[in-house]
């Protein structure tokens, strides 16, 4: 039930007829003053949501939270006029009637605060366990931990207790900030994540079996800017709804439970506000100034025809609206596809160089060189007649410059760079044939291989690389050709020196994309690669006609300065193999001394359930001897008194194997013998398979008749022998 103090705010909401959304926010809000958090516009805007000292909630689980909700939006209803029961009750009117309304009204609630609980309460876990999304190098963990606990901490009494006492503990553990710096950081925080969300997210929500951390944060934020309609909420929600359409689906699954009625209520709200946030980002990321002033231009005209012609005004306001954002979509898939053919160039750069560049070179097709659009209006046809002489002197000094530079590098000028390269190993292959067929096949051997296979074969195997950049329209490849790449004293002296060779013409593609990385400014062009401090670098340049022997020993030269690194990489390459082996052998030993261990083991176990298994024979035989002396004891009569049967008995002494003493007992004479047999088998000393025989003259007694039929009616001492030993 609400309190006295929630009542008094249910009945000063500013609205009777609130729409759907900003029905949730309210219950929600009032929810939140519920368990004692603060909840106003400007809190949530600065991320200072927090609960006052000694109001900390106690929600014990998930029922709880929901029915505490159920009397909220059922006290919020009555506040209304609407006299409903609380959601889920049974009702007669069939959901007509106030009663009615006020019920799908709730239910409405109930089903959007559910959806909001389930998919914040996983966000807010993976926002904690996926921190490491911000940048270390840019921001440290500290203020990470300050721009994240600003949406975590406050809402962190959503989760069940379990996930609570959690999340507790993970901030605790990671030293989170209870001071939060306003407004700039909290957009900060929203927009990073939206372009963690485009730049990191592999799967979406509803199209994976597993959905990302990110994939459920995405989900819950864009939740919680619906429920909450604030403007951060919708930013955050625009920039993932650009990163993942599959959202807008995800949004309109949580609004399936409304009516028709608020469900297009619904949707034309965030059409509208999505439409205006994607004009603002428009506006914002266009980097034209004479496109934006066109832009104004064109929008006041338009303004101007909105008074006389209305109708007609929005439909052109749409279509502009639609081609601005083709635009801005083919400007940005043409940057990428840009960027994307440059990258290998990029790389090799600054593989060979040891520079990095934050960018490369930009073509002929980027952004500083597209087409100018026609003025729009007076004042700009002015300012372009103004502008004109500045703008043809800009272009000749461009053009002046480029001829410069065809003076200084002919033949890179006339090559084709910017053809993409499909077949590299083809090109290679090509020029030789083309190299053989004009100087003969005396060359060095030659890598047929791409440029980057040749460096990467020169880093495994830790050798020098020497490329040969060949330009046929230059006047000195011909001569240099001939005199020192034909030369065995050339080819000898790489191979002692131990040098990969690799050439290519740069009229192919292979060979120009190796010209822009190499940037070299003469011909005949020879560049010396090594392995330096773990990286591929240039380090030393041959440009020009060179003589052989001036050639070789610049080469020498160059071989003996830098041969150090590739032993020291030898060294320590060799280092790691001897680790590696040793490593591999302390783990060998480590297994054969486990293989020991553990067949000692195996056979100590054996052993001791070989023992076991004979302990429990013994057992077993002695509980067996010990029924069968019992049996023996009940069957065999007691030994009858010679003062009362001294006639009519005998008397007879038995010596057992390996006993020193005599065993005298008396027996009837009708007795039969075995009577005999079961008094020595009571014995501790007797065997299992005996006969009973006679001392003078030596029979063995038989086991059937009795002792009077036996000829025993005189004492006598009667031998135990062991069959066993027989």
């Amino acid at each position: 039930m609400a309190t006295k103090d929630e009542a008094t705010l249910l009945l000063t909401t500013e609205e009777a007829d609130l729409p759907s959304e900003r029905l949730f926010a309210e219950c929600l809000r009032l929810l939140l003053h519920r368990y004692g958090i603060v909840f106003t516009e400007s809190r949530l805007r600065n991320c200072e949501w927090v609960s006052p000292t000694g109001l900390s909630p106690v929600i014990h689980h998930e029922g709880q939270l929901m029915t505490d909700f159920a009397c909220i939006c059922d006290h919020y209803q009555r506040s209304r006029g609407l006299q409903s029961p609380l959601p889920g009750a049974s009702t007669g009117g069939g959901g007509q009637g106030p009663d009615g309304e006020a019920q799908g009204q709730s239910k409405v609630l109930m089903a959007t605060f559910q959806s909001y609980i389930s998919a914040f309460s996983s966000s807010i876990s993976c926002l904690i366990d996926h921190l490491t999304w911000i940048p270390d190098s840019t921001y440290s963990n500290i203020t990470k931990a300050r721009y994240a606990s600003g949406m975590v901490r406050p809402l962190a009494w959503l989760l069940p207790g379990q996930a609570r006492s959690r999340v507790r503990a993970r901030l605790d553990a990671v030293g989170w900030l209870k001071n939060q710096q306003a407004s700039e950081e909290a957009s900060w925080l929203f927009s990073s994540l939206g372009l963690l969300a485009k730049e990191q997210t592999t799967g979406h929500l509803l199209n994976s079996a597993q959905p990302t951390g990110l994939d459920c944060l995405a989900c819950g934020l864009a939740t919680f800017a619906l429920a909450c309609e604030h403007e951060i909420g919708f930013e955050i929600l625009y920039e993932l709804v650009l990163a993942q359409p599959d959202l807008l689906a995800y949004q309109k699954a949580l609004s399936q439970s409304m009516s028709d009625e608020e469900v297009n209520l619904s949707a034309t709200s965030n059409a509208a506000r999505s439409s205006e946030l994607k004009e603002d980002a428009a506006k914002k990321n266009c980097n034209n100034a004479q496109t934006n002033s066109d832009q104004d231009d064109l929008n006041d005209s338009e303004e101007n025809r909105q008074q006389q012609q209305q109708q007609q005004n929005n439909d052109e306001l749409a279509t502009s609206s639609e081609d601005s954002d083709e635009a801005e979509k083919e400007e940005n898939d043409y940057e990428e596809q840009l960027s994307m053919s440059q990258t290998e160039t990029l790389l090799h750069y600054q593989q060979i160089s040891g520079l990095e560049l934050p960018q490369c070179r930009p073509g002929p097709g980027s952004g500083q060189h597209r087409p100018q659009q026609a003025p729009v209006g007076w004042f700009r046809w002015i300012e372009s007649i103004v502008m004109l002489p500045f703008r043809f002197f800009s272009h000749s000094v461009g053009s002046l410059l480029r001829f410069v530079l065809s003076i200084l590098r002919p033949a890179a000028v006339a090559a084709a760079p910017h053809r993409p390269v499909v077949d590299p190993v083809g090109d290679v292959r090509q020029f030789l044939e083309q190299f053989e067929q004009l100087y003969g096949e005396q060359h060095p051997v030659v890598r047929v291989c791409s440029y980057s296979q040749a460096l990467d074969a020169a880093r495994n195997e830790l050798r020098f690389l020497l490329v040969y950049l060949h330009a046929e329209s230059h006047q000195d490849t011909d001569q240099f050709c001939r005199q020192v790449l034909v030369s065995e004293v050339f080819s000898a002296f790489l191979q002692a020196s131990g040098i990969n060779f690799w050439m290519c013409s740069i009229s192919s593609p292979e060979g120009a994309r190796v010209s822009q990385a190499l940037r070299e400014t003469g011909y005949p062009f020879l560049a010396l690669i090594v392995l330096k401090q773990s990286r591929m670098t240039v380090v030393a340049r041959f440009e020009g006609l060179l003589s052989l022997e001036q050639l070789l020993a610049e080469l020498d030269a160059a071989v003996t300065d830098f041969e150090p690194y590739l032993a020291e990489e030898r060294a320590r390459r060799q280092s790691l193999e001897m680790n590696r082996r040793l490593i591999e052998e302390q783990d060998q030993a480590y297994a054969a001394a486990l293989a020991q261990d553990r067949e000692r083991e195996e056979r100590r176990q054996a052993e001791e359930a070989e023992r076991s298994a004979e302990r429990d024979a013994n057992e077993r035989r002695r509980e067996e001897r010990q029924r069968e002396l019992a049996r023996l004891r009940d069957l065999l009569p007691a030994e009858p008194s010679a003062d009362k049967d001294g006639g009519a008995t005998v008397k007879l002494s038995v010596r057992l194997p390996g006993a020193s003493d005599r065993l005298e007992r008396r027996f009837r004479l009708g007795e039969p013998i075995q009577h005999l047999h079961y008094f020595i088998k009571l014995q501790e000393l007797a065997p299992e398979r005996f006969s009973v025989c006679t001392s003078f003259p030596k029979r063995v007694l038989p086991v059937e008749g009795t002792f009077k039929e036996a000829g025993l009616t005189q004492a006598e001492v009667l031998f135990v022998m062991d069959d066993d030993d027989e």
